[in-house]
């Protein structure tokens, strides 16, 4: 990947998160977050893909046993 901005990295995470690309996503928050610790959009990209795996467990249907 070319060298980005702090800003052209953000919207590049954002624009992988709304393709529904999540890991491509964390990768660059993690990259942002690995150059600057403090970086608070980076912290709460991160923090939003957290709720895409803990919504797609918690919203799963319940498995059932089949009763024929």
């Amino acid at each position: 990947m070319p060298k980005l901005n702090v800003t052209q990295a953000m919207t590049k995470a954002l624009s992988y998160e709304k393709k529904g690309d999540i890991a491509q996503a964390a990768a660059i928050y993690q990259i942002v977050l690995e150059n600057f610790p403090n970086n608070s959009r980076a912290q709460l990209g991160l923090k939003g893909l957290s709720r895409h795996f803990t919504d797609t467990t918690a919203h799963s249907p319940p498995q059932t046993a089949n009763r024929n």
